[in-house]
C-alpha cells in the first residue's frame, strides 16, 4: 500500500497507480483509494469504491461505496462501476483521478435460480416507493429485508457492455476533498439520472443539518431528500464527521441502512438530471467536536 509520510505528497509519483494509495488529511484522519473492488464488504463487494475514510488506521467504510462514486440509472437498468484505473495528477497538493467504467448491473436470484427483471423490477419499485414515502413502515420493511436472506434471495452483479467511463478527480487538503465528476463520456440514450455516492459505514449514525434537524440511527431514513443547505453525518465512536452542502440543479439525499449480513452504509448522495456534463462539490472531513465549534459555513 502506497503511503504518504512526512511532507504531504512525499512518496507519490505522477502517473498510473496499480496499488492502493493512502493520503493523510489531518492528524488521525486519512483517505484511501483502491484500484480494484476492495474493500470487498457485504453486498457490493464486487463493485469499485471511491475514497475510503480512515481514522486511527481503521477503515470506516463498511459496506459504503466511498466518496465520489458515480452510478447511472437508465430506463432498462442501473449501471455501477465494475472496473477502474487510478492516476496521480499532482503530488504537491495531492490530486488523484479514478476513472470508473459503468459496466455492472445487479441481478436477483432465489435459491440459486435467477429472477427475471420483468417480475422483480415492479416489486422492487413498489418496495422502494413505500420505504421512501412512508417512514412509519420502515421497521416492517427492514424486517422484510432481513428475511430475504433466510428465504435465499440474493443480489449479485454481472458485467455488461460499459455505458461509458466517468473520470472523478479528487483534490486532497487537510480538512476537505474537492470532487470533480466528468460525465461528458457517459451514454445519454435512455439515461434517467446520475447519482454521485458519498457513503461510509452505518457507524455514521448521527445526522444534523443547518435547519436544526437532528436524527439518530434508523430515523435517518433510506433515501430522504435533504431540505437544508448543509448537512453532516457523524460517527460518534470515532468522533469524526463528513459534511456536504446542497448544489443548485441537483438533489441531495441522506440515507442509512444497517441490515445484518447485507447492508451497512450511511451516506449523503447527490442525484443529477441529464445532460449535466461536469459536477463539482466538496466533502468536509473533521473531528466532530472541532466542527461544532466552527461557525463558518461549508
Amino acid at each position: 500500500m502506497v503511503g504518504i509520510k512526512g511532507s504531504r505528497g512525499a512518496g507519490l509519483s505522477r502517473g498510473l497507480v496499480a496499488e492502493p494509495i493512502t493520503l493523510p488529511l489531518n492528524g488521525r484522519l486519512s483517505v484511501r483509494l483502491y484500484p480494484d473492488s476492495r474493500p470487498s464488504n457485504l453486498e457490493i463487494s464486487g463493485l469499485h469504491k471511491g475514497l475510503v475514510l480512515v481514522a486511527d488506521g481503521e477503515e470506516l467504510v463498511e459496506e459504503g461505496a466511498g466518496f465520489g462514486v458515480p452510478v447511472a440509472r437508465y430506463r432498462d437498468k442501473t449501471y455501477f462501476p465494475g472496473s477502474s484505473r487510478i492516476e496521480v495528477l499532482s503530488s504537491d497538493t495531492p490530486v488523484v483521478r479514478k476513472t470508473y467504467h459503468l459496466d455492472m448491473v445487479s441481478r436477483k436470484s432465489l435459491g440459486g435460480r435467477r429472477i427475471s427483471d420483468s417480475l422483480y423490477r415492479p416489486l422492487h419499485a413498489a418496495f422502494h416507493a413505500a420505504y421512501v414515502s412512508i417512514p412509519r413502515f420502515r421497521p416492517i420493511l427492514n424486517g422484510v429485508m432481513r428475511l430475504r436472506e433466510d428465504a435465499g434471495l440474493e443480489t449479485s452483479f454481472e458485467r455488461r457492455k460499459s455505458r461509458g467511463e466517468v473520470p472523478v478527480t479528487y483534490t486532497i487538503s487537510p480538512t476537505e476533498i474537492a470532487v470533480a465528476v466528468d460525465l461528458a463520456s457517459l451514454e445519454t440514450d435512455g439515461l434517467v439520472e446520475v447519482a454521485v455516492l458519498n457513503e461510509q459505514g452505518a457507524r455514521f449514525c448521527s445526522y444534523s443539518d443547518s435547519n436544526g434537524l437532528t436524527l439518530q440511527g434508523n430515523q435517518i431514513g433510506g433515501w430522504d431528500v435533504v431540505a437544508a443547505s448543509e448537512c453532516r453525518l457523524c460517527d460518534p465512536t470515532k468522533d469524526v464527521l463528513f459534511a456536504l452542502r446542497s448544489v443548485e440543479g441537483t438533489c441531495l439525499r441522506r440515507g442509512r441502512e444497517a441490515v445484518r449480513r447485507r447492508f451497512s452504509w450511511a451516506g449523503l448522495n447527490y442525484t443529477l438530471p441529464p445532460p449535466l456534463k461536469m459536477f463539482r462539490y466538496r466533502v468536509i472531513l473533521r473531528e466532530s467536536q472541532r466542527f461544532e465549534g466552527d461557525q463558518k459555513p461549508l
